[in-house]
């Protein structure tokens, strides 16, 4: 059975200079810095000019840094968060920090880690390894599990709530399946829908081709478009949450962009929080009380040659964009 794409999201840095999204409603942003070097350090990536169209700089991390990459909140204790320690060039490390003790845990070494681990109300963390398989981690544990083998899988979404999921199954070039599966890795049934978003309830969202949000209900073929962008370039989606509340969806976007919200019933965007080209929202999560979000945060600096240096650490804000910190880890 072939598969439709309704839903991307885009997981591959492919944009850099695009055309301002249009935005409706604009939220007061508070006076924090966005950037430790402040608002005046903007500056422009310089044009890919290599083969196949890319118009991405070229990126590069310091040999041997470390990364502070994927945050996700406990769905059962929003005290606590798990995140991804990836020494470059190295492999990586899935920890768990409470936030109000400061207790970091290792859970499990000498992981590959493609995609944002995402942690179940069942203690499980879900997310696609480097070898394009699906793989869960217990977060009390360590112990992991490799649900799937055939090295054909990408763009794992978890129900934060059931711990079933969904992925892609790319057979080919032309055929792609997106099948579900139970916690256990027992493959359900093929739906209809591309599960890269995030799964809440019955409530599918994800980026609908690269510049639009948008939602879809299990079992069914019906896109709603939440709001397309206005821009000359695709793959401008990097991630999307719906919040708890299951009115309001979020979507951050590559580079300058930021952090959006809008409303599933008037349509209604906001720009939470401004990026711009020295620092961007990257993969994020919001607390199951629905008053925080915990965010990748990445930060450049440009060198000789027009090479920009990147590094990416976890911060954290309110909801509405306000109290921005770091999280020192």
């Amino acid at each position: 059975m072939k598969f439709y794409l309704i839903l991307l999201l885009s997981i591959c840095m492919a944009t850099c200079r695009k055309e301002k999204a249009a935005v409706q409603d604009t939220a007061a942003l508070d006076n924090s810095i966005h950037c430790p070097n402040g608002a005046d350090s903007v500056f422009s990536f310089p044009v890919y000019q290599g083969g196949g169209g890319g118009y991405y700089p070229s990126t590069l991390y310091l040999s041997n840094d470390t990364l502070w990459k994927y945050p996700c909140f406990n769905p059962n204790n929003y005290n606590e968060i798990s995140y991804v320690q990836q020494i470059v060039n190295g492999t990586s490390t899935l920890m768990k920090y409470n936030l109000i003790t400061e207790e970091k845990t290792i859970i499990r070494e000498n992981l590959s880690v493609a995609q944002q681990p995402v942690w179940c109300m069942n203690n499980w963390c879900y997310f696609m390894g480097y070898g394009e398989n699906m793989v869960r981690v217990n977060m009390a544990t360590g112990e992991l599990h490799q649900m799937t083998d055939l090295n054909k899988d990408r763009y794992i979404t978890s129900n934060v709530l059931t711990g079933e999921f969904i992925f892609t199954r790319f057979m080919s070039s032309s055929v792609m399946y997106a099948i579900r599966a139970d916690e256990m890795g027992v493959q359900l049934y093929t739906v209809s829908i591309n599960p890269n978003g995030d799964w809440r309830g019955d409530l599918l969202a994800g980026g609908e081709r690269y510049s639009g949000i948008a939602t879809c209900a299990i079992g069914s073929n019906q896109i709603e478009t939440l709001h397309q962008f206005t821009v000359n370039l695709g793959y401008i989606i990097n991630d999307v949450k719906i919040h708890p509340n299951n009115g309001d969806v979020y979507a951050t976007c590559w580079y300058i962009d930021g952090l959006y919200k809008v409303n599933r019933d008037t349509k209604q965007l906001t720009l939470v929080k401004e990026g711009n080209n020295s620092c961007w929202y990257d993969t994020f999560s919001i607390s199951q009380n629905g008053d925080d979000i915990i965010f990748e945060k990445v930060i450049c600096n440009i060198g000789l040659g027009d090479v920009v240096y990147s590094k990416s650490e976890i911060w954290m804000m309110d909801v509405n964009g306000c109290n921005e910190h770091k999280v020192s880890l």
